[in-house]
């Protein structure tokens, strides 16, 4: 069919699904879109609830999902994301992938 294009990944429930089921693009997208939150320039109480409230709750969306295909380098990169955030004040918890991946796989089952 001449008139639909062929495409690597699809976004789903705010979820990047590719071809080969990797979640690489998904952190990408969310990463870009947590790094938009130091621009704002809010108190730091205000920080933290946003924080938890809409990054968070992004990242560990799909986490039950995706767990076991997150790159030991995606794990590496969130996890900087999370010192950084904590480093600038947007959090006042450090958080790391393995915990919450834990915790909801816990929560899973």
């Amino acid at each position: 069919m001449p008139d639909i294009d062929r495409v690597d990944h699809a976004k789903i429930l705010g979820v990047f699904f590719t071809s080969t089921l990797s979640p690489q693009q998904h952190v990408n997208h969310l990463l870009n879109q947590c790094n938009q939150l130091k621009q704002q320039s809010l108190p730091s109480e205000a920080l933290n609830t946003v924080f938890i409230s809409l990054i968070l709750c992004k990242i560990t969306y799909a986490l039950p999902a995706f767990a076991g295909h997150i790159s030991t380098a995606d794990k590496n990169r969130i996890n900087k994301f999370f010192k950084k955030a904590h480093h600038r004040e947007l959090v006042k918890q450090v958080f790391t992938i393995e915990s919450l991946i834990d915790k909801f796989d816990l929560q899973l089952f």
